[in-house]
């Protein structure tokens, strides 16, 4: 077994970064669920953080913040805490909207290390009985088509136009074709 002190600065960091980025992925659970593990994990980042301090390493920030003591915020604190988080907010939106632009005009779902930027082209509705009745006003004649159309009559009196359309292979417009979107999320 390995002590700590004859673990490399590099693969501490590593270890370091992989027990902040376990401990990232406990905010989507329920934390009663997960409360002796995270504490667990948070020990071992302490642990790692005291042998870097010891080895006068640099140690990330993040690490840091994970060992802050908690704090009361009080009135004024809480306050200040909420208008810091309007503001990070504000800032972390526009960095979206720049991703989502960006996403758009590539129109392609887009990964980079944990965060997907995944691409809609937006749902498309079909005009097959548009494109059955403008084919059988400019082609009257058409045997097939006619006999096409009664094959695919059903017995309330309609047509099954997509069928109709792929059978004779006609391409039908597109009547409705909804908005792109983009939606930007960590994995």
């Amino acid at each position: 077994m390995r002590l700590i002190k004859d673990f490399p600065d590099e693969e501490l960091r590593d270890d370091l970064y992989a027990s902040l980025m376990e401990l990232k992925g406990f905010s989507k659970l329920d934390p009663t669920d997960t409360k002796g593990y995270v504490k667990h994990v948070v020990d071992t980042i302490r642990v790692i953080v005291a042998e870097l301090d010891r080895r006068g390493a640099d140690v990330p920030q993040s690490a840091r913040d994970v060992l802050a003591e908690p704090q009361e915020l009080g009135v004024a604190g809480l306050a200040q805490a909420m208008l810091d988080w309007r503001q990070k907010k504000m800032e972390l939106d526009a960095i979206e909207a720049k991703i989502v632009t960006a996403v758009l005009d590539i129109g392609k779902t887009q990964t980079v290390g944990d965060v997907r930027a995944t691409y809609s082209a937006g749902r498309r509705t079909f005009g097959y009985q548009q494109a059955v009745d403008d084919y059988s006003a400019a082609h009257p004649e058409d045997l097939e088509f006619s006999t096409l159309i009664a094959v695919h009559t059903r017995v309330e009196v309609s047509v099954d136009c997509k069928a109709v359309c792929d059978e004779m292979k006609i391409v039908a417009p597109v009547i409705k074709q909804g908005e792109p979107s983009v939606t930007v999320k960590l994995l």
